[in-house]
């Protein structure tokens, strides 16, 4: 899949209910799993240009989305991001979802702290505060071939419902999705 990936993109869409739950700020392992600030988050957008960028992170909190992280101190090692509607993808795409889905994207363990669990804490952190903001779903998508999110998927307790992508001719992406995907309202959308 990564070498058509230039033209082709295909993942496996999945949705997950949420509900009320106990809130776990703070495991045995000594991370603090909370939401980020701007200036949390501007840090590190500095120590990580490959992951996020100042301005991501600027537009992103302006349209009403937020960022959960897991905090090693004072060090954000983990984090997810939570959007109620239209999201940045790239190729020239946003990824947009209805109410009462929430979209979380943007999901990254730094290499160090892989492995252990921190990212599935994050994810449900992010969750309950969706929850409580009127949300009952969660729905997202993973590229075919991310095994590890696949995993982290399928033991957070998400079902796949179908299947999304997009073509590339001549510098323009065409989105498509299975029927399986349509009822929950997760589509690729030009920007």
């Amino acid at each position: 899949m990564r070498r058509i990936r230039p033209w082709f993109m295909f993942c496996r869409v999945y949705v997950r209910e949420i509900g009320p739950a106990p809130a776990v700020s703070q495991a045995s392992d000594g991370l603090m799993i909370r939401r980020a600030t701007r200036d949390e988050l501007l840090v590190a957008a500095k120590a990580n240009p490959k992951q996020l960028s100042a301005e991501f992170v600027d537009e992103a909190l302006a349209n009403g989305q937020f960022c959960v992280g897991a905090f090693d101190g004072s060090r954000i090692v983990s984090w997810t991001w939570a959007c109620f509607d239209t999201a940045p993808h790239g190729d020239g795409l946003c990824v947009k979802v209805e109410a009462p889905y929430e979209y979380g994207y943007k999901s990254l363990t730094l290499p160090e702290f892989r492995g252990q669990g921190v990212i599935g804490r994050v994810i449900l952190a992010r969750d309950q505060l969706c929850y409580q903001l009127g949300c009952t779903h969660i729905v997202g998508f993973v590229e075919t071939h991310n095994y590890p999110s696949i995993n982290t998927s399928k033991h957070l307790g998400s079902r796949r419902v179908g299947y999304a992508g997009y073509v590339k001719f001549f510098g323009r992406a065409y989105p498509f999705r299975t029927p399986g995907v349509v009822g929950h309202s997760f589509r690729f959308v030009r920007a």
